[in-house]
């Protein structure tokens, strides 16, 4: 069982495409890249990356002002 690069949800063997919770292709890995193209999956990597946390600290901070929003 692997790991999704950008959310780091499990993924099964038998999962193909794009991973289920984040969107990333699962099937685009450094297999035989040049070294450019290795820098720049690094980067859209990276991208990903901080564009997920991004998104899953609105998505906390959203939860928490509607909590404290219903508590008054």
């Amino acid at each position: 069982m692997n790991q999704c690069p950008v959310c780091r949800k499990y993924i099964c063997e038998k999962d193909k495409g794009l991973c289920h919770k984040c969107g990333w292709d699962i099937n685009y890995y450094a297999n035989g890249m040049t070294r450019f193209e290795e820098l720049r999956f690094k980067k859209k990597l990276n991208i990903a990356r901080r564009n997920w946390k991004i998104l899953v600290s609105s998505v906390l901070e959203k939860r928490a002002l509607k909590k404290q929003l219903d508590l008054s």
